[in-house]
């Protein structure tokens, strides 16, 4: 059984220290508990893309780092009742606005409250 809070910082961790496949695969596992089409999926389905966004953005794929930025923050946007004590619509704009080169560097999640 996944430990969804345990799953989210760890990977939150894991993206901190710019391992973001390392941090996609850190929640899938509560992604799949929690069911695809509930708000705690949608939200671990968001985190999912993001970073699979910023994997494809060190690669130079950009436009593909963008438009899977902007569907993660979509899922994200959709999951408010199944977030953590931290803005993740607020994180998910700072790595599009970083896909976008609008930004010089990836967000970390402490910034944007307790993980």
């Amino acid at each position: 059984m996944s430990d969804a809070r345990g799953d989210f910082r760890h990977g939150a961790e894991l993206w901190n220290r710019g391992l973001y496949w390392e941090a996609h695969e850190a929640w899938e596992g509560p992604w799949r508990a929690a069911g695809r089409h509930t708000p705690g999926g949608r939200f671990f389905q968001g985190l999912i893309l993001l970073a699979a966004a910023a994997v494809k953005h060190e690669r130079g794929a950009s436009g593909t780092a963008r438009r899977l930025a902007a569907r993660g923050a979509r899922a994200i946007a959709g999951a408010h009742a199944a977030m953590p004590p931290f803005d993740a619509p607020a994180f998910a704009a700072a790595v599009e606005r970083w896909v976008d080169g609008a930004r010089p560097a990836p967000p970390i999640f402490d910034t944007f409250g307790p993980s």
